[in-house]
């Protein structure tokens, strides 16, 4: 992922649109956010751990 000079992801603004965001976000609150992904070809267990330790490597989640 690219950052640009302010720092906001590019290439992510669909994102802000709130029918996207609606129809991704399980939750939405003032400061947090939940979505649920679903991976069902994940075969390696070193991908399971990655995902399951994203939080740990990219700041702004709080939980994988």
């Amino acid at each position: 992922m690219r950052r640009s000079g302010d720092g906001a992801a590019e290439g992510y603004d669909y994102l802000e649109d709130p029918g996207t965001r609606e129809r991704l976000l399980d939750f939405a609150g003032e400061t947090t956010c939940r979505v649920t992904f679903s991976v069902p070809a994940l075969h390696c267990v070193a991908c399971v751990w990655l995902l399951e330790q994203l939080f740990r490597f990219e700041e702004g989640i709080g939980s994988s």
